[in-house]
């Protein structure tokens, strides 16, 4: 009954979490580690104490607890590198993480030491070793079909400016088309982009929501391998992807 009670702590918890409800999230992970001997059940606990390593703040005896639970599988090994990356927040454990996840391989947990990885580069400063990190957790994203993870990574992408697919080579080399990858919808909301539409504007005009609107222009930036609205007017308008009123 103890792995039970841990594997639901693990979810009561992660759900008062998904509700901005760090007080309550923090009482099921204790009432978890009180009841379901966890020393008996690492290989349940250990994800529990990545999560709560989330709202640490909250756990004043989390850093015990992770201190005398042991690690009897490299699963169990690596949650642990995720706890200690999450807790210390230090590129060198991130990448630890990621290092851990890969040999065993757990595609989808290593997209997520990825993504927590490439905040620790962008952090440091180091936005080539982010952009890399982020283009590799959307790739295992992509083929794991996990959208919620895959919207996050590209957001990040986008606030920073990095672009996760490969930019078309503007030394002479002809793309693969002459749309540079991009799906009619995406060239109708480029054009609107390139009018001065806000996201706002552009809903009302497509009949789609802003957040909809959100995911176009983002992927519309990384395709054309550029980091600004801007940018991507301009680029479109060179590379003849819409035509200027009044032409």
């Amino acid at each position: 009954m103890g792995q039970y009670r841990i594997e639901l702590g693990m979810v009561l918890s992660g759900s008062a979490l998904a509700q901005h409800d760090p007080v309550t999230a923090a009482a099921h992970v204790r009432q978890a580690l009180a009841e379901g001997a966890p020393d008996r059940h690492p290989n349940e606990t250990w994800p529990l104490l990545v999560l709560a390593a989330r709202i640490s703040d909250q756990l004043p005896d989390l850093a015990e607890s992770a201190e005398m639970l042991p690690c009897t599988s490299p699963v169990s090994s690596a949650h642990r590198a995720v706890y200690t990356a999450t807790m210390f927040a230090e590129v060198g454990d991130w990448r630890a993480a990621v290092d851990a996840w890969r040999v065993i391989p757990q595609p989808y947990e290593q997209a997520h030491a990825l993504f927590g990885c490439a905040a620790a580069e962008l952090r440091s400063g180091d936005r080539a070793a982010a952009r890399t990190a982020l283009r590799s957790a959307a790739r295992l994203t992509a083929e794991l079909g996990t959208t919620p993870l895959a919207e996050r990574i590209r957001d990040t992408a986008d606030r920073a400016g990095l672009a996760l697919d490969t930019p078309p080579d503007r030394a002479g080399v002809t793309p693969k088309s002459d749309t540079y990858g991009l799906t009619p919808r995406e060239l109708e909301v480029l054009r609107l982009v390139a009018d001065g539409s806000s996201n706002r504007q552009l809903a009302a005009q497509l009949f789609i929501s802003t957040n909809t609107v959100g995911v176009h222009v983002s992927r519309i930036l990384a395709k054309l391998g550029v980091a600004t609205r801007t940018e991507a007017a301009a680029f479109a308008r060179r590379h003849h992807l819409i035509t200027d009123p009044g032409r």
